[in-house]
């Protein structure tokens, strides 16, 4: 038997044709889909009213020292202040102002009430509930005066919510915009009117230039008010503090600055002559100090005589140097009583005497010095503290005058400011222009931009299209799994050879053939078996294994169906459970769980069965568990020259035996069961078992070299089974022509 397997890898071409077919099948429906989609587009385009958009530009003027400004620090200036006039132009107060100059609340797309009539039914129960609390003020009012004035307030109330509600519509059907990287603002405004759109455009424009003239205008007269009212002030002001200085300086004699030089001079002698004798106090202390530290020990004055040392010090301390050098190296060459050595000693110390002296002259010397500094510097201080006082008086006079002279300046200053101010304010008003201007005025256009019926029908139909595919790949979707004996040949490229039906809710497969042994079930498994017997004409099929690619597609319910309905026909048969990781076929047959059974029978050397078979209570079916050894290697177990044994010793005594195996995706035991078993029934459950999973069992079972005798569809719906089949028999048969 030919092995191969053409099916184990997908041809994008076949799924590419499997898409194709799809929509050829579902054409009908997709069709109707866009259509329908389309009417209703077109429905709603033609109770749209045609909407007309106008558009003006200007051109924003931004003063050269605003932009220098924010060049340099690193900001568009145009960019900003352009965005300030389109806020401006969005502005509620400028809009306000159009609505009420053009009186649009006349129009029906700017009042609320029109608005809500012109939509029917709903419109008017809208309509109604606002204009509710009207009504009963009116009622109100004329039953009892006293509510008169509050109705006027609800009316004039009213007035104010229709006129905001039309601000928001024309707010709605306004945009304003900046060009990119340009002073220039475009002015787009959308009506059902194209008049009226092109009136708003061109008013809005114009609006917003004479708001900006008027604004510079009220503000340029704000400040020659403000000017000419300080003007006298101001005045009064300076001719105030110029005479206060006048008669500061004729009071305290201060009409020059020569006055003051000389005790500034003064001052300024004495702290140098207080800071040069407070320099030679400390530095005479100092060399005191560090004379006086001076040890009499003779061996430190080679450390401690520094720069205070006069000239005649230095030279003895050099000598002196010199004499302990030699005696240093004589001492090398003689004894310490050698005379040489003693007269050494005697010369260093006399020398040591007489720097002791010169130290002691040095020391009474700087002593007087001290004493000389300490009584200059509190000479000085005391004349310092004399001028100091006659200084003081005299300084705060002229810190005084500072004082009135800086205050008489600044009123001078500011004075001649404002004068200057009128001057240009009252030649700068003549010549007030704006900072905008008009550089394209809306034109009167008559063809609508919205809806544009022909494009926008093309795009109803499009989403109509794409939406109806959409519905259709949906709905594939629900059925993932094989649906009819020529899908599964299609998909799989193995043929069916059985299609099971569902039985009736409430019922369990393997019971209901007992109940009902005329029923179509049965009709179905007994097919199935004559299936079998003819798939292959050259020899018997006597032992079947059954196999699916993963748990739950009804492999073992089948398995005892199929037993059951062959035991039923008078041929002596025995069921199997090969499956060693646990299965419920026990339970399903209501035996008992952990009996003796097939792994039993291999560890023993037994040849009779009698122990190790049980009998079906419910039909002539006799059944082998898979034994108390269920934690042994089935790869070991089933490939042992013990299982050949068993299985012929088996198939002697059996005319038919069915071996319920494990799933291909959950065990290898499958492949090991090839070699004892004739044929293999690979199980899919009908519209469930996903494609891809079922092509990679079978892959793996072709691979390995099974002699599989087809599939089994299992569990197949019959009330959807021929809707389905007609789609799949037209995908298969349709594929085959191509």
């Amino acid at each position: 038997m030919d092995n191969s397997y053409p099916g184990m890898k997908e041809d994008p071409r076949s799924i590419l044709l499997d898409y194709l077919q799809l929509l050829w099948f579902r054409r009908r429906p997709i069709i109707l889909i866009t259509v329908l989609i389309g009417m209703f587009g077109m429905a709603w385009f033609s109770q749209q009213l045609p909407v007309y958009i106008s558009s003006s530009s200007l051109m924003i003027n931004v003063p050269a020292s605003y932009s220098a400004l924010a060049d340099s620090i690193g900001l568009d200036g145009n960019a900003h202040d352009v965005g300030n006039e389109i806020e401006v132009l969005k502005s509620r107060e400028l809009v306000s102002k159009i609505i009420k100059d053009l009186q649009l609340l006349v129009y029906g797309e700017f009042n609320p009430d029109q608005q809500m009539q012109s939509r029917g039914l709903a419109g008017l129960v809208e309509q109604g509930n606002t204009t509710l609390g009207i009504w009963k003020d009116s009622i109100g009012s004329v039953l009892g005066g006293g509510k008169k004035q509050n109705g006027q307030v609800r009316a004039e109330s009213t007035h104010e919510r229709k006129s905001s509600v039309a601000l928001d519509i024309f707010l709605d059907k306004l945009e304003v915009h900046q060009v990119k990287r340009s002073n220039v603002i475009n002015v787009t405004f959308a009506s059902f009117d194209p008049e009226l759109a092109t009136q708003i455009a061109n008013t809005l424009a114009d609006a917003f230039i004479a708001k900006q003239l008027q604004d510079k205008l009220d503000a340029s007269e704000n400040v020659s008010n403000w000017l000419a009212s300080q003007f006298s002030a101001l005045k009064e002001q300076m001719e105030l503090s110029d005479k206060a200085v006048q008669f500061y300086k004729e009071s305290y004699d201060l009409a020059g600055p020569a006055s003051t030089d000389s005790v500034d001079q003064q001052l300024s002698d004495i702290n140098v002559q207080i800071i040069i004798a407070r320099a030679e106090k400390s530095q005479s202390v100092s060399r005191l100090a560090q004379i006086s530290s001076i040890p009499d020990d003779e061996a430190v004055f080679d450390g401690t005589i520094g720069s205070w040392a006069t000239p005649r010090i230095q030279q003895l301390q050099s000598k002196r140097s010199a004499l302990i050098d030699t005696a240093s190296e004589l001492a090398l060459r003689y004894d310490p009583a050698d005379p040489v050595i003693a007269e050494r000693n005697a010369e260093i110390t006399a020398i040591s005497a007489v720097i002791r002296q010169e130290i002691s002259k040095l020391a009474i010397g700087l002593q007087q010095e001290v004493s000389v500094a300490s009584e200059r510097a509190i000479e000085l201080e005391a004349r310092l503290s004399e001028l100091s006082l006659v200084a003081g008086t005299q300084h705060r006079r002229i810190l005084q005058l500072a004082e009135l002279e800086k205050d008489a300046a600044i009123n001078r200053a500011q004075f001649e400011a404002v004068v200057e101010r009128l001057k240009e304010s009252s030649f700068s008003t003549d010549l007030i222009t704006p900072d905008s201007q008009v550089i394209s005025r809306a034109q009167l256009n008559l063809l609508p931009t919205y809806p544009g019926r022909n494009g926008k029908m093309f795009r109803t139909l499009i989403i109509g299209f794409v939406f109806a595919l959409l519905v259709m790949f949906l709905l594939q979707l629900r059925n993932p799994g094989l649906l009819s004996p020529q899908h599964v040949e299609h998909e799989l490229h193995t043929p069916a050879i059985g299609v099971i039906p569902i039985v009736p809710r409430g019922h369990q497969a393997h019971e209901y053939l007992l109940d009902e042994p005329d029923c179509k079930f049965v009709d179905a498994v007994k097919a199935l078996k004559i299936t079998l017997d003819l798939s292959d004409l050259d020899k018997q099929v006597k032992t079947i294994q059954l196999v699916s690619s993963i748990p739950e597609e009804g492999k073992t319910s089948l398995a005892i169906c199929l037993a059951r309905v062959v035991a039923a026909s008078g041929q002596k048969v025995l069921l199997v459970n090969g499956d060693l990781r646990g299965s419920a076929i026990e339970e399903m047959l209501g035996l008992p769980v952990g009996t003796k059974g097939l792994t039993d029978l291999m560890l023993s050397n037994d040849t009779e069965l009698t122990e190790y078979v049980m009998n079906d209570k419910k039909s002539d079916l006799q059944f082998l568990s898979a034994g108390t050894a269920v934690h042994a290697n089935s790869d070991v177990v089933f490939s042992s020259q013990r299982m050949e044994t068993i299985n012929e010793l088996l198939k002697e005594q059996y005319d038919f035996i069915v071996f319920d195996t494990p799933p291909v995706r959950m065990s290898a035991d499958t492949i090991v069961f090839r070699k004892l078993v004739d044929k293999t029934l690979f199980v899919v459950r009908w519209n469930k078992t996903p494609k891809k999973i079922a092509r990679d069992a079978l892959g793996q079972l072709h691979s390995a070299g099974i002699d599989l005798a087809g599939i089994v569809l299992q569990r197949v719906n019959p009330q959807r089974y021929s809707t389905e089949v007609a789609y799949s028999d037209f995908g298969y048969l349709h594929h085959r022509k191509l």
